[in-house]
């Protein structure tokens, strides 16, 4: 039949984000008290970032940083131990252009600081 129709379509558009997320890694293997590496954290999402992260030291004392304004990843932060011992980076938050993570995946490195080789002289006998 010709003339005007009462049909409505209603739809509904869900925008899902990709929020961003940290993954803390270390640049070398291992390490020893009085040496030097980097703490490496690459990102996902979209620059610029802000991170925040707590450190544990082996004396069970505790930092918490943060980090704004991150432009690239990964970003590295050094890290040279004074202490041998266990020290634990743990991801508090991660901030990107489209917004807070609400409840990043867990990212947790931690780096066992071993103490310096003793030397001791050599004796001939």
């Amino acid at each position: 039949k010709p003339g005007c129709s009462m049909n409505l379509k209603i739809g509904k558009i869900i925008v899902v984000n990709n929020w961003p997320t940290a993954v803390f890694s270390l640049s070398q293997p291992s390490l020893c008290v009085g040496q030097s590496s980097n703490i490496v954290v690459n990102f996902t999402g979209t620059a610029p970032w802000s991170l925040t992260y707590k450190i544990t030291h082996p004396d069970g004392s505790t930092q918490i940083i943060t980090v704004p304004n991150i432009a690239t990843s990964p970003l590295l932060i050094p890290f040279s131990p004074a202490t041998p011992g266990t020290y634990t980076f743990e991801l508090v938050s991660i901030t990107d252009a489209t917004g807070t993570n609400p409840s990043p995946p867990p990212s947790v490195l931690q780096v066992v600081v071993k103490p310096r080789p003793v030397t001791s002289p050599i004796m001939q006998y």
